[in-house]
């Protein structure tokens, strides 16, 4: 990844175009090339955002303004590349790519959200594998425990929250232990006393940092955020988790 963002002398995109503030990007045979408008007091903002081999087709607004919101936005971006690819999967190779682009955001932005996506998916994948390709089985446990959150009563409390999140997913490793479900279970989360150590920490940790902090304890505001989270961390076990060796299966 090559980044450069800086306050030097406008800059002009192919039509013509003056811009106050460049930033570019080249990985992967991909590059993208951000426009910035100023803001009062000096500040900038990304308005537009041009990639190429991006599935974003000339400026597009809307990705500076996803971005801003948040930056596991860059993450959505892997859908319109394998729809223009053609590709039904998240590959290795576009998977990095996407990560050099969240760097290059990352760094631009003076921000970083990759540790809630780490912390999740680090947490499942001691008791969670997936043996399929499919979105679906590589985020089950996110799925599982979010779909909890947001189908229970809002009155729900607390304890009985993450006790729902810990039964279901207890029940679902035990099916795939006996060979009923999809999915394997690393030798770490085997032992029962363990695993049911392992799913009370990625419960509780579901429930402390993605809904009661980064979704302010609003199941409404879980149901908007979800599908980013989904995707950062989809992304985040691919690059770290689809490789481990088939010898860790049941």
């Amino acid at each position: 990844l090559v980044a450069a963002v800086g306050d030097g002398q406008a800059g002009q995109t192919g039509g013509g175009g003056h811009f106050p503030r460049l930033a570019q990007s080249r990985t992967g045979g991909r590059s993208c090339r951000c426009r910035h408008d100023s803001r009062q007091g000096g500040q900038s903002r990304l308005v537009v955002f041009r990639a190429e081999g991006l599935g974003v087709r000339g400026e597009d607004p809307r990705v500076g303004r996803d971005l801003e919101t948040s930056l596991l936005n860059t993450f959505a971006l892997g859908s319109r590349i394998a729809a223009k690819s053609k590709v039904n999967d998240l590959t290795p190779g576009l998977v990095d790519d996407l990560f050099a682009y969240y760097q290059f955001f990352s760094d631009y932005y003076q921000e970083d959200e990759m540790a809630l996506i780490q912390g999740l998916v680090d947490r499942y994948a001691k008791f969670y594998r997936a043996s399929g390709f499919a979105a679906y089985a590589r985020l089950r446990p996110l799925g599982v425990a979010a779909d909890a959150v947001i189908d229970s009563p809002p009155q729900t409390d607390p304890e009985d929250l993450e006790l729902m999140i810990e039964g279901q997913l207890l029940e679902l490793t035990d099916r795939i232990l006996n060979r009923q479900a999809e999915g394997f279970i690393p030798a770490e989360g085997r032992s029962l006393e363990v695993r049911k150590a392992l799913i009370e920490d990625f419960a509780e940790y579901f429930l402390n940092e993605v809904f009661y902090q980064y979704a302010q304890g609003d199941r409404a505001l879980l149901r908007k955020h979800i599908g980013k989270i989904r995707d950062g961390a989809e992304a985040y076990y691919v690059k770290n988790y689809s490789k481990k060796k088939e010898s860790e299966n049941v």
